[in-house]
Parts: C-alpha cells; sequence; structure tokens
C-alpha cells in the first residue's frame, strides 16, 4: 500500500498553520490512509464490506465470492480463494444478507447463462481463481488480478455510482457477464429488466424481495466503447432471449466487444427512484470515464474525514486497528437520495428533499456508540439522520427500527431510532422541532404495527414482555424498559413533566425479571407467578419462539440497564455484590455443545461476548459500582485481545459501524454507557495521545501519562489541569476542546472515583 506525503506549507506563521491543519486534516506529514486496511474484519464472523466506496455512499462496489453462508453476508470472506463476480450494492458487517445488486464478471469465453450460480459458486462456470498476494484495498479502491484468465479487475466509486476498469489478456476476446439473478441468504429477485439505449449504454432495474419487502434498484450501465453482440437469458423460462430489451424475474446478460489491448471501463449510475435518475446520477458524478481522477477524488474525501483524529501510538499495528476502525464507522449508514435529492421512501412513494436521505440504519447496534460518535465528529450527518428518522415516521407512523434500501425490515428488538434521536437532541441538535419528535417517540412507543413485532402491547399490559407471551421476553423488556426512560429524558427536556413522570415509571420495568435466588433477568409468565424453567444461563439460540434473550444468553443481556446502575445495584444488594457478578460474566468458562449457543456469542472473555453488541457497556458499569480498576483492566485486555490487524481483527459482526465505535470510544478512554446521558464513562486509554480536530474548530486531546501495557490502571484524571472527581466527562466539556489528561499506573488506584458519581 503505497504511502503518500501530505505537502505541510512550511512559511505560514503558527496561527495560520494551526488554521490549515484543521481544515485539510494534515497530520504530521503522514497519510492517515496508509494506516487503514480494509481487509480487516473480513476473515471470522466480522461480515465487513472490501471493495470502493465513499463515506457513507450509497454505491459499494465490491468482489462477490457467490458462497451463500452467514459468513458471506457481505458477499465477500477471506477464506475463499475465488470470485464469481464483482455487485455494485453490498452491507458491511451486518448479520443478514442481502444486496449484492448487479453482479458482473469479465470473461473471454462464451458461457451457459443458465449456470446456477446462486447456491453453488463452485459450478458457475465463470468461477475465476485469486492469490491474496493480487489483490489491492485501500478506502475507494479495490484491485484484483484474476488468474484464468488472467484478468485485472480495478473498482472507483463515487456517491452513487461505481466504476472499473478491466484489462483482459492480450490477444483474447473481450466479454461481460451481468447478473441480476446471484443473490445470497436474504435476497430473491421478483422482477428485473435490461434495455439498450445506445451502442453501448444499457438501463433497467431489479426489483427483489424477502428482508426489504420491495426493494427496487434502477440501473444504467455504460461501456467505454461499443457493444459488439449482446445476448440475453430469462433465468426463469431458462431461455435466450432476443431483442433490445429482456424483462423477466431475473435476467443474466452477456455483451461482446471488439479485440483491443485499452482497458474496458464500465460505469453503474445507480437509483431507488427511475432510470432516469440513474442517468442523473452518472452524468453529475462520473461522465467521462476518468477512473484515476475517481479515484483521486475519493481518497481525498476519505483522507478528510479520517484526519480528524491524530494517535501517537507505539507501533503501525495499533495505528492500523484505529484508523481501520474509523473507516468502518464510514461505511454505513448509505446515503439514498439522488442528486436531485428524490428517493424512494418506506412507503415506496418517491420524494424529494433538500437533505441526504440514508439508509442502513442498523439501529440495535449504532445507538450504543457510532451514532453518539457522530454527534461529535459528524453534525451534518447527525442532522440527516435526525430528518431522515423523522421523515420515516411521517409516512409510516413509526420510527425506524432497521432501514435497509429505504425500507423496514423490522430486524432485532426494541425501537432504537429513540435514543439515536433523543441523544442528539439533547445535545443540540435541532434540525428537528422538538414537539413532533416527542410526539413521533410516544406514538412509536405505543402502538401495533406490523403485527406487534415490538411486544408493545404485552409489554403495556403487563408491564414487562411475558416469556409466554412474548418471544425474547427478557431482551426486550430491558431495551423497551430503556427506550422508555429515553422518552422521558426527551419529556423532561420539554418541560412534560406529567410525560415524564410516567415514561420514568415504565423504565423500571427490568425489575420485574430479576431473580434473586440467580442474580439473572430471567423470563417471567404471564401470572406474575413463576420463571420460565428449566433454565440454563449459557443457553442462547436464534430461534426467537424459544428464546428469552436476542442473540445471547443470561450472562450477556442481564445487565442491560444503562440508564439506571443504580437501580440495578439496589437488586443485587450493593455495588460490591453488582462488581461481583460483573466479576462472573468475565471470569466463567464453560465449554458448550452444539446447540446450547450460537456464532454471534464471539469475541468472549468468559461469558462476556464483545462480537455482539448486548455486552458493550459492561466492563464499563463497574465506575457506577465504585470499583472502575476492575473494569480498567478489562477494557484494556478487550481492546488488545479482541483487535487486531489481521484479516480476523474484528472479533464479530462489525454491524455497521459499532464494534469500530466500541474501539475509538475506548481507545480514547471514555465510552457512552448511557448513550442518551450527554456522558461517557472512563475506562484506559489505549495511546500516549490521541488528538481530534472538532468541527467548531476546536481542538480536544487525549495524553495518558506512563502509558504503557502493564500500566493499564487510571491513577487520576485532570480535565484541563483540574483533577477530576467524577468517573466521566461531559459532551460539552469535549465540544469544548482542552485536554484530558489520564495518569496511568500498574496498580488499581482503589481510592480513585471509589464514591460514586
Amino acid at each position: 500500500m503505497m504511502m503518500k506525503k501530505l505537502r505541510c506549507v512550511r512559511l505560514l506563521s503558527a496561527t495560520a498553520l494551526s488554521a490549515v491543519l484543521l481544515t485539510t486534516g494534515c497530520r504530521e506529514s503522514e497519510d492517515v490512509l496508509s494506516y487503514v486496511d480494509p481487509v480487516i474484519g473480513t476473515d471470522g464472523h466480522g461480515h465487513v464490506f472490501l471493495g470502493a466506496s465513499v463515506p457513507y455512499g450509497m454505491a459499494m462496489a465490491g468482489p462477490v465470492n457467490g458462497t451463500d453462508e452467514w459468513d458471506w453476508c457481505s458477499g465477500y470472506h477471506y477464506s475463499d480463494d475465488f470470485m464469481i463476480g464483482f455487485s455494485q450494492t453490498h452491507l458491511s458487517g451486518t448479520g443478514m444478507g442481502d444486496l449484492l445488486d448487479l453482479c458482473i464478471m469479465p470473461v473471454t469465453e462464451d458461457y451457459d447463462l443458465g449456470a446456477q450460480c446462486d447456491k453453488t459458486p463452485e459450478a458457475c462456470p465463470w468461477l475465476n481463481h485469486f492469490s491474496h498476494a493480487d489483490e489491492t484495498a485501500r478506502p475507494g479502491y479495490y484491485a484484483v488480478d484474476l488468474k484464468d484468465p488472467a484478468t485485472r479487475v480495478e473498482i472507483a466509486a463515487t456517491e452513487r455510482t461505481s466504476l472499473y476498469r478491466i484489462s483482459y489478456p492480450d490477444a483474447a476476446e473481450r466479454k461481460l457477464i451481468l447478473d441480476t439473478q446471484f443473490h445470497i441468504r436474504h435476497d430473491v429477485p421478483v422482477k428485473t429488466r435490461i434495455e439498450q439505449l445506445d451502442d453501448s449504454t444499457f438501463v433497467g432495474y431489479r426489483f427483489s424481495g424477502k428482508w426489504a419487502s420491495d426493494q427496487r434498484l434502477f440501473f444504467v450501465m455504460k461501456f467505454s466503447e461499443p457493444v459488439k453482440r449482446h445476448r440475453y437469458y430469462d433465468y426463469g423460462e431458462r431461455t435466450e432471449t432476443a431483442g433490445d430489451t429482456v424483462e423477466a424475474v431475473s435476467v443474466r446478460a452477456q455483451f461482446d466487444f471488439d479485440a483491443g489491448d485499452e482497458p474496458l471501463h464500465v460505469a453503474f449510475g445507480l437509483s431507488s427512484v427511475s432510470v432516469e435518475n440513474a442517468i442523473l446520477n452518472l452524468e453529475a458524478e462520473n461522465p467521462e470515464f476518468d477512473f484515476d481522477g475517481i479515484v483521486k477524488a475519493t481518497e481525498e474525501k476519505w483522507r478528510k474525514k479520517l484526519s480528524v483524529f491524530s494517535v501517537k501510538a507505539e507501533t503501525e499495528e495499533e495505528k492500523k486497528v484505529f484508523y481501520t476502525a474509523l473507516y468502518h464507522t464510514m461505511v454505513a449508514p448509505t446515503l439514498h437520495s439522488d442528486v436531485n435529492g428524490e428517493y424512494r421512501g418506506a412507503d415506496l412513494q418517491v420524494t424529494k428533499k433538500d437533505f441526504n436521505y440514508y439508509t442502513t440504519l442498523s439501529n440495535w447496534d449504532t445507538f450504543r456508540a457510532t451514532t453518539p460518535l457522530y454527534t461529535i465528529i459528524e453534525p451534518k450527518l447527525t442532522e440527516d439522520l435526525q430528518k431522515t428518522m423523522l421523515e420515516h415516521y411521517r409516512v409510516t407512523g413509526m420510527l425506524p427500527v432497521w432501514t435497509l434500501w429505504g425500507l423496514e425490515n423490522w430486524c432485532m428488538t426494541g425501537v432504537h431510532s429513540v435514543p439515536i434521536l433523543v441523544d442528539s437532541y439533547l445535545k443540540g441538535f435541532h434540525a428537528i422541532d422538538g414537539e413532533e419528535l416527542l410526539d413521533a417517540v410516544v406514538k412509536s412507543m405505543n402502538q401495533t404495527v406490523n403485527n406487534d413485532r415490538r411486544s408493545l402491547v404485552e409489554y403495556r399490559k403487563y408491564g414487562f414482555v411475558p416469556y409466554d407471551i412474548g418471544h425474547e421476553s427478557v431482551t426486550r423488556t430491558l431495551e423497551l424498559a430503556f427506550n422508555d426512560y429515553c422518552v422521558a429524558k426527551l419529556a423532561e427536556h420539554l418541560g412534560e413533566t406529567e410525560l415524564e413522570e410516567s415514561y420514568m415509571a415504565y423504565s423500571k420495568a427490568y425489575r420485574m425479571l430479576y431473580d434473586e435466588e440467580t442474580g439473572f433477568m430471567r423470563g417471567r409468565s404471564s401470572d406474575n407467578s413463576h420463571f420460565r424453567e428449566p433454565f440454563d444461563p449459557f443457553f442462547s439460540t436464534w430461534d426467537r419462539a424459544v428464546a428469552d434473550y436476542t442473540e445471547g444468553n443470561a450472562y450477556q443481556h442481564s445487565y442491560f440497564v444503562p440508564h439506571d446502575p443504580q437501580g440495578l445495584i439496589a437488586l443485587h444488594g450493593s455495588g460490591e455484590k453488582l462488581a461481583e457478578r460483573l466479576d462472573l460474566v468475565f471470569s466463567t468458562e464453560v465449554e458448550l455443545e452444539e446447540g446450547r449457543t450460537i456464532p454471534d456469542v464471539s469475541g468472549v472473555i468468559g461469558q462476556y461476548a464483545h462480537g455482539n453488541e448486548p455486552s458493550h457497556h459492561i466492563a464499563y458499569l463497574y465506575n457506577a459500582a465504585g470499583l472502575p480498576w476492575r473494569g480498567q483492566k478489562l477494557v484494556r485486555q478487550i481492546m488488545k485481545e479482541l483487535y487486531t490487524a489481521a484479516p480476523d481483527g474484528v472479533c464479530g459482526n462489525e454491524d455497521c459501524g459499532q464494534l469500530s465505535a466500541w474501539y475509538i470510544f475506548s481507545a480514547m478512554g471514555f465510552y457512552p454507557m448511557n448513550p442518551i446521558s450527554g456522558e461517557y464513562e472512563f475506562g484506559s486509554p489505549a495511546f500516549d495521545e490521541v488528538s481530534l480536530a472538532l468541527p467548531n474548530g476546536k481542538t480536544f486531546t487525549v495524553r495518558a501519562i506512563n502509558n504503557s501495557d502493564h500500566n493499564v490502571y487510571v491513577q487520576k484524571v485532570m480535565l484541563n489541569g483540574t483533577d477530576l472527581t467524577r468517573s466521566h466527562i461531559k459532551h460539552r466539556e469535549i465540544m469544548e476542546g482542552g485536554v484530558l489528561t489520564f495518569v496511568m499506573g500498574p496498580t488499581p488506584n482503589k481510592a480513585l472515583f471509589s464514591v460514586g458519581k
């Protein structure tokens, strides 16, 4: 990976130079892009996207292995050494597979277009092998040398378009396959169309459904030279079709070109609205097949985003882990609106707005740390997310749960757009009206959209979700209680005292599930007479009908009370007793036979599963218990053991930036344990210094004195030279700029922050 040096102007005054550094991101003459390795997380259960995209872009173009298994949710996994093509849309880090639309593959001979490549890639006749040594990946650029035939594929992207530069073998026939049939797991094509506009331009659409029930993707595909011949294959009817246009459930096409030595360029414009908008997007962003120019422009976009942080680390690997994590927080959410402001919303109607409308909102994951990070470094995105979510509410009657390609897929539990919106609003982001927001969060927490898949009816009726009526009863109860707390805090902010008191009372629902005998939160019966039996605290399953916990077990879910840690302490009897229970989370090791656990329970330390989100706040609960030093050691252990610069360096589903955001915060020495509190609990910083160029022009710096792998315990904390006696820093203190200093040591300072907050 080539390291480019940024040239800082040497002749400016110190004041002027500081201004240049803040606006351009020029840091110590090093290029932050050299520390981003997009391959990190493509092995193991990371499920991250590999390919070309811009920050938060609609187009995500990259390789597709074709394997239809869980670890291939992004379309690519490091364990494979073959590909069946390159698709224009991908997901990154999710636990569900979808998208991978418009898969293309360069070939040098005619193949049977009726081959079944979607389930058995090894049977795909145009499958081609490659070596990881022949791949190049950096932000905004991907390239690979395929082996047989020896073809080089390079990929670039803009916000709404992708661009390929394909170099065929000398003297070989030059052909390209377009496959609208290919899909994995949670995607099924239902209607596709390809139409020739002129000798180098084809347009069409691909409609599909399942996870996103009615995904509509329109496209234009433009070649840098005329198509000599094309042929279509109706995959549903399993026949070749003549003519300039084909429309069927799914279609494959082959395009032939004259022999030549120059690379073939292929450009795609994408849209959720129409072919006309896809063409408009292409003309606006990618009109001239200027591959090198687009790569350079995209690199600058990534460089500007990533350069807000400057890190002083002991090793290059540590910097790679940090900057790659930051990169992963900026792959999603994804842009959904076109250059003219139009998009197809959750009601499938075309709407035009003056803001960027976003999708791929994995709210169950990202409310914990990713969106709080955006409130620090991405003010425009934060405001656009506010507007996006409220617009979704206006057309559906409910705030989004998990949106894919603009559509609600109802994935996961809770209504976690509520904490995302309340957090940003309480921090001063008022791109939306507060009264309308309050109306939206209240109505979203009190309705039965889509047959009440949130279990809200049972939750309101019984004060918790009974295990004999609602699925995933413990997780749903705890998360809805937290959501209710968020409603209460917004009502308090807006002066709605009666509403505040009502929802604050609802937020105590977690108490109904605490079992004093076992110390766990457990599924309770609707008649309030007993807990579910038999009880196995280690058991986890994807079968929602028999699960009390979502993608985890009793150890991982029993402590999700981030809004009321003192109430959680009261249930256990004392902070010391809660800490003892937390110790068991990290120290209890049990070999589980097949059928008692799931792959999502990954990145394990004892029963702590960092590879899935419900565990992410647990180490920071030691602060509330008055024993912060125990959490400090564990936070450092998690960072050291579960984040590396290897292909399997992400210990579980990256989940649209959440695992990475946890690391970014924790590496700085603090974390939003309660994501809407405006407070970040102290942990143990990973680096000697992290400097953050804030959007308001100020700089916030974290310094760790005497920091090392052995000195993991915080001796004292100072903000701008003043000792702090509380275990957190406030959001407004970060945004005011200044210096947060940790003094580190090899043994715990057990008196520090030991008397609550």
